[in-house]
């Protein structure tokens, strides 16, 4: 007896000390929002919190305004700031493997770093001043917060920089046209033109093979890791359709899944500035905002800016020379030093061409043969810079379009609103260059004539508006020739605006949360009329679901899951058997897959129609119609369905199938998160045409999605469907908090409360 309460005394006092072990750890790692610090401000400085998180900045000095924004930002996201930090700077090799050290190689290529500190050393003040600010929030925050304080390294304005130009020329990379449909210049006679877009068909040679295999290496590594940056659109109402004679904006943002959204809200009150704005955590800027005189916002451009040209290149005596159309140059090195993680010292040689960086350094193999691909692109300055800090702060729309003209950066849209009209500018420059269906240009033929500056451009209106990263209404011809469009999406909306007077707050959430599918509406007649002479049950069945369905994509209805697995396998069985199985044609049946959203239009055409050859498969006997082709289609996606989600249709709910959640990088892998703070997956609403983004991949999960969506009013509102912290033991992780429904963004209503002083010298 007295062995066994000695034995339940060690289990006992056991327990007990794990207790109090897990106690100190959670207690030691929590974030508090309410406290009073001392720091190197020039005067107090408050940040106040509601009860979602979104906070309020009170400051007399902008230095003051930028200090509390980089504290806030690095504690609530300290780790996607050190990500950013880490591939900006080269040094995801140390924490993602052989996939983190081509990256590297692809940042190091592209001159990122080296840019940023020219940019540094020539920015004056006070630009200079805030930026430093914001570097000392953050390296401030990063003592505070467990999760920053191994991070020795301290932050300055050439880490912001560096994150700026990295999330620009990714983005710029992922809008080159040359990188979707890529076809062997042999394919150029075949039905191919029938089925894909011809603006979006590009060709090469057989000799360029391993050249397209690199840039899609490279598209894949800035996808898996970056995405697109700052995509979205906003809206105008003009005071003549809204109830109360007032005017009302909108504006929406879409996230790859693939990354946390950088996007955090913010409001700031300055002197006679009180801004309600859209930050992205990393960078000091607002990109979008209502400061009481004008709506403002700013959407990078989906357009083509970046080409591959194709250079000879010939070694002698150990120097390396391109062939241009000056003759031949020698290749420029730059050798440089960089500090490993052991404090070992490495040395890297960069070459770049004359027209840009040599993407074949990419490569682990350092010996090249034949032609070496160069990346003919631009990267912003200084004074682009000066305009995203001065933008937010302009009293008209004329002071606000006066600091978008002339501007050195790839190209965007701003739409600047007051109470009487609303204005659309571009900015940025754009190459002028001849037009060709290569993807390699030849350097010593094909250059840039200039840039030209799309400030030039611009649109006013009095009326609705409407102004995007995909959306080109009003503009100059030569942009409408070089974009990746988004019709469908924002055709819906250009609708809904004709279609609708007497708005209000409630009927703009409305049009924003809209999930009415304009392909659904297109398709779903064409799939009934071939499923009515189907005798099977789940042909029977799906006619129900479709019948019954007003073509929303909402998560709780089957209809939409029938209707995307369908559709896709439709497109499939379609295209696929056009490509074939000769040489080369695995890899083109991937491209087809992973981007069947853009041939939606192009099929939807050749449906209608109906008798076109394309739908015989060349392959069999048999002539085949529109019909079989679809029943095969039909019968597939029923066995897909089938094998993951069970027999029963009624369990085939699209957020059942189209559902996910933001991937949190460098995330805790402790056992402690694993099993307190695991984030679940959650349904998505929308689709691939809807207003609300719920974009898929080809296994009909939410690839790109609606993250970020608010209207800006004398009663704003904001939804997020993500959260402001990424770390673990915060009110407002990710894993517990989530601001899934619109909320008021016009006051912030105390709950927390940090008061920053001067810290005594």
């Amino acid at each position: 007896m007295k062995k066994l309460l000695i034995f339940l005394s060690i289990i006992i006092g056991t327990i007990m000390l794990l207790l109090i072990g897990v106690s100190i750890y959670y207690y030691s790692q929590k974030i508090t929002y309410n406290k009073i610090i001392s720091a190197p401000v020039r005067s107090k400085v408050q940040i106040t919190r509601d009860i979602y998180g979104i906070p309020l900045i009170k400051a007399d000095s902008l230095k003051d305004v930028y200090y509390a924004l980089g504290y806030i930002h690095a504690a609530d996201r300290i780790k996607l700031l050190q990500y950013y930090r880490a591939i900006a700077d080269s040094k995801m090799g140390e924490i993602a493997g052989k996939e983190g050290e081509t990256l590297d190689r692809i940042i190091d290529v592209s001159g990122i770093r080296r840019a940023a500190e020219k940019i540094s050393e020539k920015l004056e003040k006070p630009y200079r001043d805030y930026l430093t600010s914001y570097v000392d929030g953050i390296n401030y925050a990063k003592k505070e917060n467990p999760h920053g304080r191994n991070e020795k390294t301290r932050w300055n304005i050439t880490d912001i920089i560096s994150i700026l130009l990295l999330r620009e020329w990714a983005d710029a990379f992922l809008n080159n046209k040359e990188n979707i449909f890529q076809f062997p210049v042999q394919w150029k006679g075949r039905l191919i033109k029938k089925i894909i877009p011809d603006e979006l068909i590009y060709y090469y040679e057989k000799k360029d093979l391993n050249n397209i295999q690199l840039i899609n290496k490279i598209k894949g590594t800035l996808n898996k890791f970056l995405g697109l940056y700052n995509k979205g659109f906003s809206i105008y109402i003009s005071p003549l359709n809204t109830k109360k004679g007032k005017s009302l904006t909108g504006f929406s943002y879409d996230s790859s899944l693939n990354i946390y959204p950088c996007y955090y809200p913010v409001h700031i009150v300055y002197k006679n500035f009180k801004i309600k704005g859209i930050t992205l955590s990393g960078l000091p800027f607002i990109f979008s905002g209502d400061n009481g005189s004008i709506t403002f916002f700013g959407f990078s451009l989906n357009l083509d800016t970046q080409d591959f040209l194709e250079e000879e290149v010939k070694t002698e005596n150990n120097i390396s020379w391109h062939k241009t159309a000056k003759g031949w140059i020698k290749i420029a090195s730059t050798e440089i030093t960089e500090t490993g993680k052991d404090s070992s010292k490495n040395k890297k040689t960069m070459r770049a061409a004359e027209n840009g960086p040599i993407l074949n350094y990419i490569s682990e193999d350092k010996k090249h043969t034949g032609p070496v691909i160069v990346l003919k692109t631009m990267l912003p300055d200084e004074n682009y810079i000066r305009s995203l800090f001065d933008i937010p702060f302009s009293d008209s729309i004329m002071a606000a379009e006066e600091k978008v003209k002339n501007i050195n950066s790839f190209p965007r849209i701003y739409m600047f609103s007051s109470e009487e009209k609303s204005v659309n500018i571009y900015s940025g420059k754009f190459p002028l260059r001849s037009h060709t269906k290569n993807i390699f240009k030849p350097a010593a033929r094909f250059g840039w004539k200039g840039l030209l500056d799309l400030s030039n451009f611009s649109y006013t209106t009095k009326s609705n508006n409407i102004a995007g990263s995909s959306f080109f209404y009003n503009s100059p011809q030569i942009i409408r020739k070089n974009y990746l469009p988004d019709n469908l999406r924002s055709n819906r909306l250009k609708k809904f605006l004709e279609e609708n007077i007497d708005f209000n707050e409630k009927k703009l959430i409305s049009l924003l949360e809209d999930n009415y599918s304009i392909h659904a509406e297109n398709f779903k007649p064409v799939f009934l009329t071939i499923l009515a002479s189907n005798p099977i049950t789940s042909a029977r069945l799906t006619r129900i679901y479709f019948n019954q369905w007003n073509q929303k994509m909402d998560a709780g209805k089957v209809a939409p899951s029938l209707f995307n697995m369908i559709l896709k396998n439709f497109i499939f069985e379609t295209y696929l058997d056009e490509v074939g199985n000769g040489s080369g044609s695995k890899y083109i049946k991937q491209i087809i897959k992973d981007n069947y959203t853009l041939l939606l239009e192009k099929f939807y055409e050749l449906v209608k129609r109906g008798d076109s050859p394309i739908f015989d498969n060349k392959n069999s006997e048999n002539t085949e119609t529109l019909e079989i082709t679809f029943d095969r289609a039909f019968i597939k996606s029923m066995r897909a369905l089938n094998r993951k989600y069970g027999p029963i249709m009624d369990k085939w709910k699209w957020g059942t199938i189209h559902k996910g959640h933001y991937e949190i990088p460098l995330s805790e892998t402790s056992l402690l998160n694993q099993f307190i703070y695991k984030i679940k997956d959650t349904p998505f609403n929308g689709g691939i045409s809807t207003v609300k983004n719920g974009k898929t991949d080809k296994d009909m999960r939410p690839a790109l999605v609606t993250s970020l969506s608010g209207i800006y009013h004398r009663d704003s509102k904001i939804f997020m469907n993500f959260s402001y912290s990424t770390t673990p033991l915060s009110e407002f992780y990710y894993g517990k908090s989530v601001i899934n429904k619109f909320v008021n963004f016009e006051k912030i209503k105390l709950k927390y409360n940090t008061v920053i002083n001067p810290s005594v010298k």
